[in-house]
């Protein structure tokens, strides 16, 4: 079967090219699964679907468990560490509600413009069929998603700072109760995979932004909550080299590698970055690159005494620690 590929330049030169405080050295900071929480003209109306479950879920057992102010906290603490980029993968809002967009890009415009960070959505950013079709995640952010014809779906988002570039892609789908599993279209695996062979001699750092984690969680979260087509993205991440992997979903911070063939390739889970669990307080890293590779990761943590995010340093306090073989 022959697959039909954009090669138009217009599509290969896709991507905005950012400016970045003047260093030698690039710093990207990644937070995830921000889950803010806002009723504000929220009508019963907009409970008749699996949101009903969500929020019998937000008053019992997750009562409280990602405070708006920690939220706020986190923003100012980014704000001081004068990132060159940050990245934010997936789940800012809890129900996929507008209010919960509208508040949480409230606090996040403090980061600054399209140029100063980049969102993509996480399975609760599609929380029922109605919000992914009326598409209220891509309407409220969309200039920091580049989506300007609101015609076609802006993924993957590509952008471009000084040797490095970001793409940014959605795994999130509408799932049915009890359910928060994930896939990234085809669609966007051609794009990917297309637009990252045509600079593959340029020497970037490439890192990729998905949602929903790569690794074996064990039990019946790898039933529930999978990414459907992990194999197909894995395979494409080698093709196209890709130099780091950043995603959220699984709320606890882990990092391992995973390797094919003797290439590499580091993935984060940089955890939950507004969780007030103490044993996996809310937390942020921070990827510094230099001259094309990744240098240092570094990680701040919420300390809940002060209530102020803290150098933690190496974010050794994982899930999964070490080396994931692919077998093909």
């Amino acid at each position: 079967m022959t697959k039909h590929i954009p090669t138009d330049a217009a599509f290969l030169t896709r991507g905005i090219t950012l400016s970045c405080w003047e260093s030698a050295k690039l710093r990207i900071v990644h937070v995830s699964d921000l889950h803010v929480l806002c009723l504000r003209d929220v009508k019963w109306r907009h409970f008749f679907s699996k949101r009903l479950i969500g929020a019998a879920n937000l008053m019992s057992f997750r009562a409280n468990a990602h405070p708006i102010e920690i939220f706020d906290t986190l923003i100012d603490d980014v704000v001081q560490q004068r990132p060159d980029h940050v990245v934010i993968t997936g789940d800012l809002s809890n129900l996929s509600l507008e209010s919960e967009f509208r508040r949480s890009l409230k606090s996040l415009e403090a980061l600054g413009g399209p140029e100063r960070w980049t969102p993509i959505p996480g399975n609760h950013d599609a929380y029922t069929y109605e919000s992914t079709k009326s598409c209220e995640f891509e309407k409220t952010f969309a200039p920091w998603l580049q989506w300007t014809d609101q015609v076609r779906p802006p993924y993957p988002v590509i952008k471009k700072i000084e040797d490095i570039v970001i793409y940014g892609l959605s795994s999130a789908h509408p799932s049915p109760p009890l359910f928060a599993w994930g896939a990234v279209s085809r669609k966007q695996l051609t794009y990917l995979e297309t637009h990252a062979q045509s600079i593959q001699d340029s020497g970037l750092f490439k890192i990729v932004l998905v949602h929903h984690n790569l690794h074996k969680r064990g039990g019946w979260a790898d039933v529930t909550a999978q990414l459907r087509n992990k194999q197909l993205f894995i395979d494409i991440l080698f093709r196209i080299n890709a130099s780091v992997v950043l995603h959220g979903h699984t709320h606890k911070a882990h990092r391992y590698v995973l390797v094919k063939d003797n290439k590499k390739i580091p993935v984060l889970g940089s955890g939950s970055s507004t969780w007030s669990n103490p044993h996996h307080p809310a937390r942020y890293n921070i990827l510094t690159i230099n001259q094309g590779k990744l240098e240092r990761i570094t990680c701040r943590i919420y300390n809940l005494q002060s209530k102020q995010f803290e150098d933690y340093g190496e974010p050794l306090d994982t899930d999964t620690h070490g080396t994931q073989l692919v077998d093909r």
